[in-house]
């Protein structure tokens, strides 16, 4: 067991009746100052906080509209495969009538060459 020298105690002794060389007043608003400073600190976490769970919110929310918006891309390009291809459908349908019409035009003529 170390044992303290007696010399080390009688200079320790001082500073428990003196303190730290620090006043009253100057502790005291250095206490202030800390409490300021801590409250400050609480009030910057908790805005930060609400602000957190605000972008929080917001993110899902964008989430949520980039899935629909995701959705609907896909709806969308089939819809428009589809239609491309009725599309292609229909233009092969009117050559087919303007080639019948063209026909039918030419056995018009022809008929009326017949009867002059």
């Amino acid at each position: 067991m170390r044992m303290t020298s007696p010399i080390k105690i009688l200079l320790f002794l001082p500073l428990l009746f003196v303190g730290c060389g620090v006043s009253q007043t100057l502790y005291r608003v250095r206490l202030n100052e800390l409490e300021r400073c801590e409250s400050d600190a609480l009030a910057y976490r908790n805005s930060t906080n609400t602000r957190l769970e605000e972008q929080n919110r917001e993110h899902d929310e964008l989430i949520k509209r980039n899935e629909t918006m995701t959705a609907n891309a896909e709806r969308l390009a089939v819809e428009r495969k589809r239609l491309a291809e009725n599309l292609q459908s229909t233009q092969h349908e009117l050559e087919e009538l303007q080639r019948a019409h063209e026909a039918a035009n030419d056995r018009t003529r022809n008929y009326q060459e017949l009867e002059e």
